[in-house]
């Protein structure tokens, strides 16, 4: 998740995208078979969510791991969701 170099810090002593890329790895690391995360990046820079997207698109490759997020960056769901479900006034589409 590009923290290893605060793997000494307390996580409540790490800034707001670092604690949350601390939570996403915190998820993985009880080998899910599925995640459902609500705005997983939505507190990182673009290029640091692109980033953590890329690892997660991995890890479902590789692993399997199913991977539902809520997105309202839709940079991030044209580049990353193989599959999407919006909301449209209400309305599924």
């Amino acid at each position: 998740m590009g923290i290893a170099d605060k793997a000494d810090q307390r996580a409540d002593e790490l800034n707001g995208g670092q604690q949350q890329r601390v939570g996403i790895a915190r998820a993985f690391m009880q080998d899910p078979k599925m995640i459902l995360a609500d705005e997983p990046v939505a507190s990182l820079d673009p290029f640091l969510a692109h980033s953590i997207m890329k690892h997660l698109e991995e890890i479902n490759k590789t692993d399997g791991v199913t991977f539902y997020a809520a997105c309202i960056s839709l940079d991030l769901v044209h580049r990353y969701a193989d599959r999407v479900i919006a909301l449209n006034e209400g309305q599924l589409v």
